[in-house]
């Protein structure tokens, strides 16, 4: 049962990224083209678990970097004070409504 449970969670997971990526490229929404990018993907992720740990880990650590310069590149774009401003998100008006409610 654990077997099938996580074969089914990798098909999920693939597919789910594939209809993702279809978005995007509408090649690869259908057909052959979504064949080839799950068959890509889980082949690529099944050549770096064969390799071992270091190779594993290092992926890994790439894509933590890349996510992480991302992040702070968008968050240098945005304004802190749009978010926190209470006429554009009212959380007292939201709070008082809740409370008198109960």
């Amino acid at each position: 049962m654990l077997l099938l449970s996580r074969l089914t969670a990798i098909g999920a997971i693939s597919n789910a990224f594939t209809s993702y990526l279809g978005f995007f490229w509408p090649v690869l929404a259908r057909g052959t083209g979504r064949v080839l990018a799950i068959s890509v993907v889980l082949g690529v992720l099944g050549a770096v678990n064969y390799f071992g740990v270091r190779y594993g880990t290092w992926v890994s650590n790439l894509f933590t970097t890349l996510s992480t310069v991302k992040r702070s590149l968008a968050s240098r774009r945005s304004r802190p004070s749009a978010i926190c401003d209470r006429a554009e998100f009212p959380v007292h008006r939201i709070s008082t409504r809740f409370l008198s409610a109960m």
